[in-house]
C-alpha cells in the first residue's frame, strides 16, 4: 500500500523530520509512506495570496501519482475517528493504486484543489503548524496500520 503525503513545505525544525522518520521505520512493510514536498511560494505584504494558493495547488497536483485516491486535508473537512480512518484507508486502497494525502501551505489548499479531491479530511477544527500536521498524519497512518494488523498500539 503506497501512501503519498504531498505537502507544501517551508523550512521546518529538524525534530519534525526525525519524528516522521521514526514512524516510517516502525511502519509495517505493507504500508509504504512516500513524502513528496513542494516548495512554498514566498509571501510578501503585497502578494496576491489567492493566486499563490492556486499556484501551489497546481504545483501539488503535478506531484500526485496517477490513479491515486486523493485526500485533501482541510480544517473544514470531515472529522472522523481513528477507527473510521483505519477502515477508510483499506477501502480507499480497494479503489485505487495508492493514496495521496495533500497538505496545503500556510494559507491552505485552493478551492479547486479541494473540489477535485476524492475526500476532504480534517484532523481537527484547531489550526496546527503544517509541519506538525504531517507528524499527526503519519502517526495516524501508523496507528491505522497497527489496527489493521491487530496490534494493541491503538489502546
Amino acid at each position: 500500500m503506497n501512501i503519498n503525503i504531498c505537502s507544501i513545505r517551508s523550512k521546518a525544525p529538524s525534530w519534525i523530520d526525525a519524528s516522521i522518520q521514526e514512524y516510517q521505520k516502525r511502519m509495517p512493510k505493507e504500508f509504504n509512506i512516500n513524502l513528496i514536498d513542494v516548495p512554498a511560494i514566498k509571501r510578501l505584504k503585497t502578494s496576491n495570496i489567492q493566486r499563490i494558493v492556486e499556484t501551489e495547488g497546481v504545483n501539488l497536483t503535478k506531484k500526485i501519482p496517477q490513479k491515486s485516491f486523493v485526500v485533501a486535508l482541510d480544517q473544514n473537512g470531515k472529522i472522523i475517528t481513528t477507527e473510521e480512518f483505519s477502515k477508510k484507508i483499506i477501502d480507499w486502497f480497494g479503489s485505487k493504486n495508492s493514496i495521496s494525502m495533500l497538505i496545503g501551505g500556510p494559507d491552505g489548499l485552493s478551492r479547486q484543489r479541494l473540489d477535485n479531491s476524492d475526500y476532504v479530511l480534517s484532523l481537527s477544527r484547531m489550526t496546527f503548524p503544517h509541519a506538525v500536521v504531517k507528524i499527526l498524519l503519519v502517526e495516524q497512518i501508523y496507528r491505522a496500520a497497527m489496527m489493521h494488523n491487530n496490534h494493541p498500539y491503538n489502546r
